[in-house]
């Protein structure tokens, strides 16, 4: 599952593509930031509460519904296109997202630092275990995910990842289970950057 922090910059960063790509709309709905996220309620509810409260963001909502539609405010923006000045206050903003040819987001530590061989078994492990609890997926899907989930984990952690393999499992898993690309970008950007 994805960190806070890494729901709450992609929350803001995608309200901030969407007042740009669309200036004067109503905001982006609940149920396509879920699709995006694919988080449990409570933790986007409670992300986009924190966000509110911080002024970064501004929710509509209805009696039952906390948030049915959000937007990013002016501070947000502040916040989104200078990320150096407000580190400190919203430390979240040091987590980035990268878009990738209409596959999704993902989520990339924005330190640059090399990826142990721990941190990438880790990573991995969440991966299979949110494909194993995923719901309204067939087993063969999971079956497909984890055969390439094996394929991009063994060939990240060559020495020399072959930057062709990667590349294309990593498009097949942004395409067919968007759940794992916020746990693993980060790891797939660095092994990528080896071969650059």
């Amino acid at each position: 599952m994805s960190s806070n922090k890494e729901i709450r910059y992609i929350i803001l960063k995608k309200l901030y593509d969407f007042f740009h790509e669309n200036p004067g709309s109503a905001g982006v709905s609940k149920s396509d930031m879920m699709q995006t996220l694919n988080a449990q309620e409570k933790l986007v509810d409670a992300n986009m509460i924190y966000l509110e409260e911080k002024h970064l963001v501004k929710t509509i909502g209805t009696m039952g519904a906390i948030w049915l539609v959000a937007n990013i405010t002016a501070f947000g923006i502040d916040v989104i296109e200078n990320q150096e000045k407000y580190k400190d206050q919203f430390p979240f903003v040091q987590v980035q997202v990268v878009h990738g040819n209409n596959y999704g987001n993902m989520a990339q530590a924005a330190t640059g630092s090399k990826i142990s061989i721990a941190q990438i078994n880790e990573a991995f492990q969440r991966a299979r275990d949110l494909t194993k609890a995923a719901t309204g997926i067939s087993k063969e899907l999971k079956e497909q995910v984890e055969d390439n989930l094996t394929r991009l984990e063994d060939e990240i952690k060559k020495n020399e990842p072959e930057l062709g393999k990667v590349q294309k499992t990593w498009k097949w898993l942004k395409v067919n289970a968007s759940w794992v690309v916020p746990i693993l970008a980060n790891i797939v950007i660095e092994a990528m950057k080896k071969r650059m």
